[in-house]
Parts: structure tokens; sequence; C-alpha cells
């Protein structure tokens, strides 16, 4: 009894075989026992079997998938004693096998972290820096070394394996294989993973790159994005400018408009019921007695216009028919006999007439055009505009869409807003609903749909009346250069405004490329850029400076394409030029805006974290904004002079064509680059970064750049990546810009020749411009005109935004632009003057 308890007493030892791998044990989870197991492929990790004594156990599994261990059937702890000299010779084997394991473990640890080191090997290895690399094993577990780059992986996967019967010699020299391969990958985490896994400032998404706008009143309420160059008059000194003269500017636009009665006429599309008999008595007074000089003018447009402005897709075959069949030859009176439509919708016709003749008299009005013309036309532009919105309303374009009441819309948008504009001080603001009027008929007409024109991909039923269809429809030819011309507009109000692409590729037809015309396909490349920068940087999502960087070299590369050589001397389809010349203007004034972009950014970041990479990234989008604003100024004036093709006649058909980007160009242009020259003259450079601080101080530097400054010239420092010109080149031309004495020169010379156009002067919007424009220079000339008082600080930047605005409104002649300007365009020492001017308490505040 006592010897039973005795044996009772004795505890069995449990032999327990370790079936289950090292690491999935130390982490007390369920091994599925295979060699690798799938824990330890998922962490990337080595996969061992061990004993308890240390020694690796060597796996195998049999046909029926049991684990049996290679120890000749022996269980593991069993004969121990016979086996103790053998792993006393393995013991330092195993010690420097575990050493190189630990690299690998040391590469891929149990957080997923990549770690290069193998600094812990103490022979033949050079040691690196450990430092650790966020990589997607972080965002995905699932990813292990089996997911990694083949060639990465076979360095862990194909080391070399240890069997307990080698000899120490031979381990040995495993394990300096093992530790070569570590060290190759090593290197290579640090040459390729290390640079993507840790990115450049340029690679990081800020939030500040895009900057947007409201401007708000009790009136009205306006969104500018950040791609909208007019989000720069959101900055102190401008705001503070502007603020200042407000009062001024807006008894000019009232002087302006009563000048000009513009407000005996109110604009509306929006449908509003019309007497229909007060209507048709307009159209007898207005087109009637006129019958044959309509029809002049229609001529006329067909052969001049149709291809400038709308690439021939306005049908004028079918409008010349209905010209000829809605009114009857003139009697012996010369009045023709108007017949009243059947239906409301056939109103629709008279006003796209109306709205033609409308714009002719626009293009030919101030130029010698208009004394050509047989028949004169004795009518108003106001009773045209009214007449035609008049019979639009009554057509029910909304209820009753019509392809002719869309092409009105079209034509009155580009009469009343584009290549005139007595509507508003903001043609892009005023004409945007119209055009997504436009926009909308296109929609519910199927203009958008891909081949909308075609009865394979679309069904085309009528229901009835077929031949009066049929005899008012426009080609498969017309319809898609009318959605061409829709995606351009689209384009071009996006990028001015900022705001959002009405036209979705996913839901309509992209843009006809006409592969064997270089003009069609250049026209095709900017309306494609330009979408791209608005899906860019209008989008609400982050973006990263090198995306930005990308779309600067985009537009580099476009306009440097075709430079202005091109429009001096080709003579190659005028009207297609002119399109391309002004998408290019168009993309030259986008380039500034982005250059802005990366400069805010840049400041912003600038301000956490110092670097000189900033600084120079910072100096280079300088001169690309300054350059990009002095091209499109120096174009203008070129344009105004006669330099190009286009002519020398002043009111032109293509100084017509061109007012509203021209004016934009200038308006926009030279406001930055007073503001670049008032920095550099006062050495303030928050007035650029809108931060204080030493980025882009002293900048440029103080050099003689030595030649002509013209559009040649300053081309090719804008494009000196493709032109081959030095950044020296490009500084010292920047340094002699932002020269007060060159600005002021250069100003009252553009002025007296723009002036002169009466389109310019007779257009609200290019008026206000042009303004802006002697306002900016009051202020220099005010400054340089109380240097005395300055340098004894008696007078503060209140004191001279007093007395310019007394000068302005002394100078001005309200509601009129005087025919020459003079300025006193001496050499100023405004670098003098401005640091007595600018360094005052006064200015900061601002």
């Amino acid at each position: 009894m006592a010897m039973s308890d005795s044996n009772r007493s004795i505890k069995r030892r449990r032999n327990r075989k370790f079936v289950v791998c090292t690491n999935c044990r130390r982490k007390k989870i369920k091994c599925d026992k295979k060699l690798p197991c799938s824990n330890c492929v998922k962490a990337g990790l080595v996969c061992e079997f061990k004993a308890p004594s240390g020694r690796p156990i060597a796996l195998k599994r049999s046909e029926s998938g049991e684990e049996r261990e290679e120890n000749g059937g022996r269980q593991v702890g069993e004969g121990q004693k016979d086996t103790e000299e053998r792993n006393g010779l393995l013991e330092q084997g195993e010690q420097q096998r575990e050493i190189g394991i630990g690299l690998v473990d040391t590469v891929f640890n149990q957080s997923g972290h990549i770690c290069a080191s193998v600094g812990m090997m103490d022979t033949g290895v050079h040691s690196v820096d450990q430092v650790e690399y966020p990589t997607d094993i972080d965002r995905d577990p699932s990813i292990g070394i089996s997911s990694m780059d083949p060639t990465l992986a076979s360095s862990f996967l194909s080391s070399p394996s240890v069997d307990a019967s080698d000899s120490p010699h031979s381990l040995q020299l495993q394990i300096e294989e093992l530790k070569r391969k570590l060290a190759q990958v090593s290197l290579r985490l640090h040459t390729e993973i290390a640079p993507s896994l840790h990115p450049s400032i340029l690679d990081i998404k800020l939030t500040s790159l895009k900057r947007a706008g409201v401007s708000a009143k009790p009136s009205s309420t306006i969104f500018l994005g950040p791609t909208s160059g007019f989000t720069g008059f959101s900055r102190p000194m401008i705001n503070c400018l502007f603020s200042s003269m407000k009062n001024t500017l807006d008894e000019e636009r009232r002087a302006w408009k009563q000048l000009h009665h513009s407000n005996s006429r109110a604009i509306r599309f929006t449908g509003d019921p019309v007497d229909e008999d007060i209507a048709i008595g307009l159209v007898q007074q207005i087109v009637c007695p006129n019958y044959h000089a309509f029809q002049e003018r229609l001529i006329y447009f067909q052969s001049h216009l149709n291809h400038l402005l709308y690439s021939d897709f306005v049908p004028m075959d079918i409008i010349l028919t209905l010209f000829l069949s809605s009114f009857k030859e003139p009697d012996q009176n010369s009045i023709a006999q108007f017949s009243r439509p059947r239906k409301c919708y056939f109103y629709a016709d008279i006003a796209l007439i109306v709205s033609i003749v409308y714009l002719v008299v626009i293009f030919t009005r101030y130029n010698t055009q208009a004394k050509a013309f047989a028949h004169p036309l004795l009518v108003q532009t106001e009773e045209l505009s009214s007449l035609g919105l008049k019979l639009l309303s009554i057509s029910e374009y909304r209820r009753k869409k019509t392809q002719l009441a869309l092409l009105t819309l079209i034509v009155l948008r580009s009469a009343l807003f584009v290549h005139d504009n007595s509507e508003g001080a903001n043609e892009l603001v005023n004409s945007y609903p119209v055009f997504q009027m436009s926009l909308d008929l296109c929609y519910q007409m199927g203009i958008h749909f891909p081949d909308s024109a075609s009865p394979d991909s679309l069904a085309f039923y009528m229901s009835k009346d077929k031949l009066t269809m049929k005899s008012r429809s426009m080609t498969a030819e017309q319809v898609r250069d009318l959605w061409n011309y829709i995606q351009q507009e689209d384009a071009l109000y996006s990028v001015c405004m900022g705001t959002p692409l009405l036209v979705n590729y996913r839901f309509s037809s992209p843009l006809y490329r006409m592969r064997d015309n270089w003009i069609e396909s250049k026209r095709a490349d900017a309306i494609m850029l330009l979408r791209e920068i608005s899906l860019t940087a209008n989008s609400t999502g982050a973006i990263t400076m090198r995306d930005i960087l990308k779309l600067i070299d985009k537009v580099t590369r476009y306009c440097h394409e075709i430079p202005f050589k091109v429009f001096a001397t080709s003579t190659a389809d005028l009207d297609g030029l002119a399109n391309i010349f002004r998408l290019k203007l168009q993309l030259l004034q986008t380039l500034q805006c982005l250059c802005r972009m990366i400069i805010n950014a840049a400041s912003d970041s600038y301000s956490k974290n110092p670097s000189w990479k900033l600084n120079s990234l910072c100096e280079e989008m300088y001169r690309q904004s300054l350059l990009a604003a002095s091209a499109v100024i120096f174009t203008v004036r070129d344009v105004f002079e006669g330099n190009t093709v286009f002519g020398n006649e002043k009111d032109g058909k293509y100084i017509i064509f061109l007012r509203d980007i021209l004016s934009q160009g200038v308006g926009v242009g030279f406001m930055i680059w007073f503001a670049y020259v008032l920095a550099k003259a006062t050495k303030n450079t928050e007035i650029i970064t809108e931060n204080s601080g030493p980025l882009l101080s002293n900048y440029p530097p103080e050099s003689a750049f030595e030649g002509e400054i013209n559009v040649y010239s300053i081309e090719d420092a804008l494009y000196h990546k493709y032109t081959g010109k030095g950044i020296d080149f490009c500084e010292r031309l920047s340094s002699k810009l932002v020269s007060s004495s060159v600005l002021m020169t250069f100003s009252s010379p553009l002025y007296d020749i723009v002036s002169q156009n009466m389109v310019m002067r007779n257009s609200l919007d290019s008026f206000m411009i042009l303004k802006l424009v002697i306002m900016w220079l009051y202020v220099l000339q005010t400054v340089q005109e109380c240097e005395s008082d300055l340098e004894s600080k008696r007078v503060t930047v209140g004191d001279i935004m007093t007395k310019t605005k007394e000068k302005v409104e002394s100078s001005f002649n309200l509601g009129r632009l005087d025919e020459r300007l003079k300025l006193n365009t001496d050499e100023y020492e405004l670098e003098k003057i401005f640091d007595s001017l600018f360094n005052g308490e006064v200015w900061s505040s601002y």
C-alpha cells in the first residue's frame, strides 16, 4: 500500500511533441503545421520548428497528412543522452544561424514594418543605419514576403537550409552566404524602396494648394474656385487698395451705364410671358422695312463669321430658307410682309434670324465693313437684342425644345456678353446661366449622346410632320461640331471661374478630334488640357504640388509648340489660328494661377519646415508667373498694334472676337505684375507669399539685362526648358521686368493703343479693366510725388491712399476713357520711397 502510494506520488512527465512552429508557439496562436505555416507567410517571418533544447526539427508530410519527425521514428526528448555530444558540436553553429534568422526577423519584423538593419553582423558586412519605413503591410496584414518583388523575396526564401549532419565548417560557409544576400537586400531597400516610402514634400497632399472664395453682397453671391484668376484680388494688399477705391469704381460703373443707357432694358432668358401681338408688331417695325439689310447680313455671317465663331455648325442654308419663307418680297414701298407662324415654336426661327443679324452688327458697327454694306441697317442694337429675346420667349423654348432655339441661345450669349458686354462688369458670371441653359437643352435633346446622329447607336423617331423635321434638322457633322463647341466653352468656364465641369464623359460623347488638321488637333489638345486642369485643381480632393507641377509642364510645353511667331507670320486659316490664339492666352493666364498655387503651398510648408528646396521652387514659380503675365500683356500690345496676322484695323473682326480674353489678360496680368513690382520695391515678400519670412527675399537679384524686352525674349525665358536659355537669363529678365520704370513706361502706351478701340471702351468689363490699370499707375505716381514727405515719415499708407483717391476722382472722366494717358514715366527711385512708406506700422495693419 505504501509502495502504491509512493508510486502514485511520482508525477508522470508529459512527453509533448513540438510540432508547432516557434513563432506560433510564442504568439500562442493556432499553427497549421506546414512548412512554412500560413501565419508566418502572412507576417513575413521565417518559419521554424525547434525542440525545447533549441535543436531544429525537420518535418515532412506523409501521404495521410500527419506530421512525422525525421529522427528515425524517435520521439522528441528521448535519447537526449545519446546525442548530447552531437548537440554540443552543433550548438555554436545553431547560435550563428539564429543570428542570420534574427536579421530576417529584423528586416521583416512582427509589426509589419520593413527595417533595413545589417549592423548586428560582425563579419564581412558593412553596417547600415536602422530606418523604419511604413509599407503596404501596415494597411493589409495579408501582404507578406510572398507578395513582394520576386527577386527580393528569393533573397530570403532561398537561404541555405541547415541540416544536423552538416559540419561546423559547412555551417559557417552557409552563414556567410546568408550575410551576403541580406546585405544586398538591405542595399535595395535604401536605393529603391526607401525613396518611395519616404515621400518628398512634393508628394504630400496639401490643403493649402486649393484656395477658393465667395464674393457676397445683398444682391448676389458668387463663388470663385481655385483656378479663378480673380482669387488674387483677395490678397491683403490688393484688397486694401480696392477697398479704398470701391466708391470711386462704383461711381464709374454707374456713370458708364447711364451714359450708354444700359439701364433702359432688362435682359431676361427666363421665358417670361410676352404678348404675341406686340412681338409681331416689333417684327413688322424692325425687320420688314430692313428686309434687304437683314438678308445681306445673314449672307455676311455665313461667309465671315460662321466658321470663326461656330466652326460652321450653324445651318445657314436652313436659316436663309426660313427667312425667305417667313418674309415675302418687299412691295413698292420696300416693306416686306411677315407671315405669322402657325405654331409658337416657329418663333424660334425668327429669333435666330434676328440674333444673327444682331451679332453681325456687333462685329461691323465700328469698322470699315459697316460702310461696305449696300443696305444700311437703321436699327439700334438694343432693339435687336430685345426683339430676339422676346421672340425666343414666345417660342416657349424650355417646353418646345428645338435645335434652332438652342442655336438662338448660343448666338445671343455671344452677342450680349462675349463679343460685346453692356450688362455687367464680369461677362463670365453674367453669361454662365445662359450657357447652362444651352447645355441643358443639349442633354434633353440627346446631342450629348455618342454618335447622336447615327441610327446605329440612337434610334430616331419622328412622330409627325416628317418633312418639316427633315428640312429643319442639322446634319451629323454640325451636331458633332456643336457638341465640340459646348465642351470647349464648358472647359473655359470651369477654368476661368473655378467651377465644376458640367460635361461628364461617363455620360456623354467625348471630344471629336480631326487628326488630319493641325489647327483642329491643337485646338482639341488645348480643350483636353483645360479639362485636365479643372479636374485636378477644381476638384474637392486633396492634391500634391507634384500634380500641379505636372500641369505646369504640360501648359508650358503646349504654349511652346505654338509660339507667338506662328501668329505673326502664318497665313493659313486665320479663323482657326484665332481660335488657337484665344486658347493659348487662356492657358497662359491659367499658368499664372497654377504658379501662384505652388507659391502659396510652398510658403505654408516653408513656415513649418524651412528648406532650400522650397525656396528654389518658389523662385522658379515666381519667374514663371511673372513671365507668363508679361507674355500675355506684351502679346495684347502687339495685337492692338497690328503686329500679328490678324491685321491692324481698329475694332477689326479678330479684335472683337478676342475682346473678352484680351480684357481678362490685361486685368489679371497687370495685377500680378504690379504686385511683384511693389514687393520688389518695398522688399516685402509678404505681398507675394502672404507669409512673413525669408522666402523670396532679395529675389530676383539685381542684374543688368542686355537686349530688348519684347514678346520673343519673354517667351525664350518662359520656355527655357525647351529653348535652352539658362536660369541666369531668366533671372536677369525678371529683374528688369520688376523695375518700376519698365512698368510705367510700358503701361502708358498700352493704355493709349487699347483705348482707341471702341469695342474696348463701350464694353463695361473692358472699360473697368482699363480704369483699374489707370488706378494702379496713379498709386505709383502719387508715391513719387510724396517723396519728401515719405522720407520724413509725415505721410502714412492711409494718406497715400487718400491722395490717390483724390487724384483719381479729379483726373478720371467718369464713365469715359481719356484719349491719351499722361503719366510721368521718368526713372523713379521707388525702391527708396517704398522703404519709408511700407515699413511703418500702418502697412502692417493691412
